[in-house]
């Protein structure tokens, strides 16, 4: 399969409204994965994301590409707005408020509900849970949470203390490489929080999943993960930070995500090979996610796609609509379509050892023919971004992307 993902901020940056997405058939896309749930919002009440939302499943349908319904499950800013006492509580004992406890029965009522609204809505082809990345280790110290740690054998409150020992309050994060280094000095009491963290974890998508097998037998149903958990010397990570192995919901869902954006790990690569690789070797169904989003290049993401099809998996996906620039050939010309919210403004052709620099124009939303077929195109440009300030420079171009789709 040939997936792309869809996300809210997309459609709030843009100046103008995309009405043809007849470049993913064109690109080879499969399936399409919309955000539905996010982290600070219900589409059901969110009038604008909500049309915008219904519009993508009906132009996806069209084209004969499966639709996902994609649900953030671990953040939640309007739950926790609306029930406070609910929210997560931290290391500090403070409660959050965007992330939930994984062990609120009302929080499951609430998110099965919000699954089964949008189905009932969109008719989706299938659902996605995307949340494991942000349950982190400085959150789940509920009392509740904490029983289970101390089942499982931990010392909470020694335990407690020494990842405060290890909190650094000028840069608000932690520095835990001494303590996780244990895990694999099969450290009792780390090995305790783990599989206490793991249980917390694999509990909720346990009873989401059934909920979603009980009543929609017939979807498709996946987990987007962090790609850690892959990768023998970062597994101990994946587990402490995390409560995530991949073997734990390997049962519960037809597909599992490993998100291997290099981008965000500062990586090359040959490191999504080396996830994809651990990925065809130990699991069943996994399709690779890709980073197409700033700064990532042509060159970028041309070298992921060559490491991942060397591996036998189900596919990859690619994040996101509105990070890219397709470049399709047709007969002798070459065709790029522009997703930004932004203005590509010159093209960089190379062909062999030869390479020429070409000042075209291509605004958000809108095709540009080129006479010629090219090795490497590179695209240069400005662009709004998620967090409203303005990217220049290189944007990411994804040149046929169904030939790596054997």
């Amino acid at each position: 399969m040939l997936g792309i993902w869809f996300n809210h901020e997309d459609y709030r940056l843009r100046s103008k409204k995309h009405k043809d997405f007849s470049v993913l058939k064109m690109a080879g896309v499969t399936d399409a994965y919309i955000l539905v749930k996010g982290m600070e919002d219900d589409i059901r009440i969110t009038e604008d994301l909500f049309l915008h939302t219904k519009f993508l499943f009906r132009e996806m349908k069209k084209l004969g590409i499966r639709t996902h319904g994609v649900f953030i499950c671990s953040h939640d800013e309007y739950y926790c707005k609306k029930y406070p006492d609910r929210a997560d509580s931290s290391l500090f004992g403070d409660k959050s408020t965007r992330r939930i406890s994984h062990v609120d029965p009302y929080y499951l009522e609430y998110l099965e509900d919000s699954v089964f609204t949008a189905n009932d809505i969109f008719d989706m082809d299938g659902i996605q849970l995307d949340f494991l990345r942000y349950g982190i280790v400085a959150n789940g110290w509920s009392k509740l949470e904490e029983q289970i740690y101390e089942e499982h054998g931990l010392n909470v409150q020694t335990f407690k203390r020494e990842l405060l020992e290890h909190y650094d309050s000028n840069k608000a994060g932690y520095n835990l490489l001494s303590i996780v280094s244990r895990y694999y000095q099969n450290d009792e009491q780390l090995i305790s929080f783990v599989n206490g963290r793991r249980s917390v974890i694999k509990g909720f998508v346990r009873s989401l999943s059934e909920a979603i097998r009980e009543k929609l037998p017939e979807k498709e149903l996946s987990i987007a993960m962090m790609p850690e958990g892959l990768l023998p010397d970062q597994k101990g990570f994946a587990l402490f930070h995390y409560g995530q192995d991949y073997n734990d919901f390997a049962s519960f869902a037809d597909r599992l995500f490993p998100m291997a954006y290099a981008g965000a790990y500062g990586k090359k690569s040959d490191w999504v090979g080396s996830v994809a690789k651990s990925a065809s070797l130990s699991l069943k169904g996994a399709v690779m996610g890709l980073e197409c989003t700033e700064p990532r290049t042509a060159m970028d993401i041309q070298g992921d796609l060559n490491e991942v099809t060397k591996y036998k998996n189900d596919g990859f996906c690619l994040f996101r609509y509105g990070r890219m620039i397709f470049a399709l050939e047709e007969d002798n010309d070459t065709l790029l379509f522009n997703t930004y919210p932004g203005t590509v403004m010159s093209l960089l052709l190379v062909k062999s050892d030869e390479q020429e620099e070409k000042n075209f124009e291509i605004e958000e939303g809108s095709w540009l023919r080129i006479n010629g077929h090219f090795d490497i195109i590179r695209a240069f440009g400005s662009f709004r971004t998620d967090s409203q300030s303005v990217y220049e420079g290189e944007l990411c171009v994804v040149k046929e992307p169904s030939k790596y789709n054997k």
